[in-house]
């Protein structure tokens, strides 16, 4: 598949432009004075109801606060938007971020996460923040006060609303499943019939982010028409599990489209699916505007909103 690669040496640039337009304001969130557990994996969460000031705005980017100076890590960030206050009721993926360098996502001109402080079609009123903390020498007595996002918005609305889809296993459902010894090659299909009753025009997918762990060996996602293949979409061929793996090229899903993602894992010895840094998982982010009510769609046909994940 063809990448734009003025997408790729472009995204410092656009971050800069966004930040020298009048038109965006910035509000950090974050942990502040989390005490950290001695557990070698913690996720630790904070809901952030959107200020009474911010009406009716579009988040237009993220970026993190900086890398966390301590003996234990934090091995990122996820951000759900919930479209009630406290975080209640219904949690959709927008944004994961790496904390082993400075991290950084912009959306396109056109679109943007909806968000405000009163209730609206489509706008999240409160964001939860999860900070998935990696001790594996179970170190006690850390506190996290710096750890967390700065989002910036706009209150000049773009054309569309963005959303995320999460095709694979994005709801962890493989949980505690073992991988066998060797190369193994997982599929999760997001079929016609789910693709059909979400969509009703084609919806515009502006990047992906494929995830696995330390045995990913290969990732991709292949789009069928009709019966006939229209080729992978997102890929990445050598898996680099401390990099972000994001897949910029953009395509369009139309109704009816099959979306079939593949995990293949190279292991030495046996391990498990699940949320321990450890684990495996495999799920790709999908990325795209105009937002429609599909949040999942994979494994064992899961299609719709089948729950919060666990672990946001």
């Amino acid at each position: 598949f063809f990448v734009d690669p003025s997408r790729v040496v472009s995204l410092t640039d656009q971050l800069n432009t966004m930040k020298a337009n009048p038109e965006v304001q910035a509000w950090t969130i974050k942990l502040d004075g989390n005490p950290i557990s001695p557990e070698v994996d913690t996720y630790n969460y904070k809901c952030f109801n959107v200020p009474e000031y911010i009406l009716d705005a579009h988040i237009v980017a993220f970026v993190n606060t900086g890398v966390f100076q301590t003996n234990v890590s934090v091995h990122h960030a996820q951000l759900a938007g919930c479209q009630a206050k406290n975080c209640i009721g219904r949690k959709e993926y927008l944004h994961r971020s790496r904390f082993n360098f400075a991290d950084y996502s912009t959306l396109p001109e056109e679109a943007g996460y909806r968000i405000g402080s009163s209730e609206g079609t489509e706008r999240y009123q409160s964001l939860r923040l999860a900070l998935h903390y990696s001790n594996p020498d179970q170190i006690s007595g850390d506190v996290d006060s710096f750890s967390g996002l700065i989002i910036f918005y706009t209150t000049k609305l773009r054309k569309h609303n963005a959303a995320v889809l999460e095709l694979g296993d994005g709801m962890i459902k493989q949980r505690g499943k073992m991988l066998p010894g060797g190369l193994s090659k997982w599929t999760f299909s997001c079929p016609e019939e789910c693709t059909a009753q979400y969509i009703t025009t084609p919806i515009t997918v502006y990047k992906s982010v494929l995830h696995m762990r330390a045995l990913g060996h290969q990732m991709y996602t292949e789009q069928f028409r009709k019966g006939r293949s229209l080729g992978i979409q997102s890929q990445v061929q050598y898996f680099e599990p401390n990099s972000p793996e994001f897949g910029l090229n953009v395509f369009k899903v139309a109704p009816g489209d099959h979306l079939k993602t593949t995990c293949i894992y190279d292991s030495d010895t046996s391990t498990k699916m699940g949320l321990e840094s450890e684990d495996e998982m495999c799920i790709n982010h999908v990325f795209y505007y105009p937002r429609i009510d599909l949040v999942y769609c994979g494994y064992q046909a899961t299609c719709g909103y089948a729950g919060p994940h666990s672990w946001v």
